[in-house]
């Protein structure tokens, strides 16, 4: 009998302290702050590129290394080419008709170049690409 009884005193002093612990932990995680969610894609070569135009000729664009820019609404005969391809590479569009490939460039070093866009030898854009 006095082992029984000593396994319910315990059981019951456990129950107990559960009664008046587990509010005061609720209580504190409750109050706690949240953690901050981290970034979406740390990457920045996975994240949404900016997009330029012509109307943006001129503007000065802000990157940090392999975050990506699309050029958009210029010919596919428009050639982009870059100051300093240690700072930003671009690429040409390519293709014709259903399936083709929009003219863009990514960040891939610390510094500034300056992208030019020519159709037909003429240049019709610029833009300033500053990495940081």
């Amino acid at each position: 009998m006095k082992t029984s009884q000593r396994r319910i005193a315990g059981t019951a002093a456990a129950v107990v302290a559960l009664a008046v612990l587990a509010p005061t932990a609720a209580a504190n995680a409750a109050s706690s702050p949240s953690p901050k969610p981290s970034l979406i894609g740390a990457n920045p070569g996975t994240w949404t590129p900016i997009r330029a135009s012509k109307a943006d000729s001129g503007k000065t664009f802000t990157l940090v290394k392999d975050q990506a820019i699309v050029f958009d609404a210029f010919s596919s005969k428009a050639k982009f080419t870059s100051s300093d391809s240690k700072v930003f590479v671009v690429a040409n569009a390519e293709g014709t008709g259903t399936y083709t490939a929009s003219a863009g460039g990514h960040a891939t070093g610390v510094g500034h170049a300056v992208v030019t866009v020519r159709n037909n030898g003429k240049v019709v854009a610029t833009f300033t690409v500053h990495v940081k």
